[in-house]
């Protein structure tokens, strides 16, 4: 069975809808329901336009755009009385409208996959149900929600993750990275590591680096792309360093550092005047390459992403 939650970030609400369509069946957890007719979330929203090519008869320039995400969510919401039908509309109204704030819609498909899109509300509570929409105890609305970023990414709990410490053994990299298959060298001296690492999804997945001191100009490549970054910087015993090479977000393309005092400071300045890329993980094998001079015994480097989806 299918399951859609919405999730709204500025007052920190969860609104399931129950997909089993099973109208006058009240209860607290079967408020909201999804009306069959959803649409939205499966393919992706591409154009096409084409430009003749001057003096080559026959011949065009055609250029694939991915837009925007418009997604239909016919619902149904409910309660024992009209008054309690109308509290709850007003609640998820109140949630999904409140200065535009970006909503995460979840959605886990019949196969058990569950991934997330990020989102707007655009229309559907300004109008009035009529009688053939509304009941004593329920109200049908023609949710819409669109989402400028269009990919479905994997939910937080399905990040891949990969961590290295001193001398750590093999069994500290975890079994859902199977490819992941032997420690790295993180020596009194220096941190050298080359792995590859799979990218399933259907798109570009950005990465995002958490290095822990004591380290000296941290190295990090896709040798896969020839994309490298490069940070002219030392860090001090138990400095974080974050590398956010994100597209989208709001710590996206940020480098900062957090002392043990909670002291933050932007290091984007310490970028490499050549070696700057926030490069991405492309669909499939990457190999990847970090290195970092003066990594002693406390150093430890974990990086995660989430893979993105055209849909699900």
């Amino acid at each position: 069975m299918e399951q859609w939650i919405l999730k709204t970030a500025w007052d920190s609400q969860e609104y399931m809808f129950n997909t089993e369509n099973t109208p006058g069946d009240w209860s607290y957890d079967s408020r909201y329901h999804l009306l069959k007719g959803a649409y939205g979330h499966h393919g992706m929203p591409r154009t096409y336009t084409s430009d003749v090519i001057p003096n080559i008869a026959g011949e065009e320039l055609r250029e694939e755009l991915i837009g925007k995400r418009e997604l239909y969510m016919p619902i149904r919401i409910q309660g024992y009385t009209a008054a309690e039908r109308e509290l709850n509309k007003q609640l998820l109204r109140k949630s999904l409208s409140y200065a535009q704030s970006v909503i995460e819609l979840q959605i886990t498909n019949e196969l058990g996959e569950t991934r997330s899109c990020f989102c707007k509300y655009e229309s559907g509570f300004e109008l009035s149900p009529d009688d053939a929409n509304r009941s004593f105890q329920s109200m049908n609305i023609p949710l819409k929600m669109v989402a400028f970023d269009p990919y479905f990414y994997d939910i937080a709990g399905n990040a891949i993750v990969h961590v290295t410490a001193y001398e750590a053994p093999v069994n500290l990299f975890f079994d859902s990275n199977p490819w992941f298959c032997s420690p790295w060298r993180l020596a009194s001296s220096a941190v050298a590591r080359d792995w590859v690492v799979f990218n399933d999804g259907d798109a570009d997945a950005y990465p995002v680096w958490t290095i822990a001191g004591p380290g000296v100009a941290p190295s990090l490549m896709n040798v896969t792309t020839g994309e490298s970054f490069l940070l002219n910087y030392t860090l001090t015993v138990d400095e974080v360093v974050t590398i956010d090479m994100r597209e989208d977000g709001a710590t996206s393309h940020t480098v900062t550092s957090v002392m043990p005092d909670g002291t933050t400071t932007n290091l984007r300045k310490f970028m490499d005047a050549n070696q700057r890329d926030m490069w991405a993980l492309i669909p499939g094998p990457n190999e990847i390459s970090l290195e970092m001079d003066g990594g002693a015994g406390e150093a430890l480097v974990t990086f995660t992403f989430l893979q993105r989806f055209e849909g699900i």
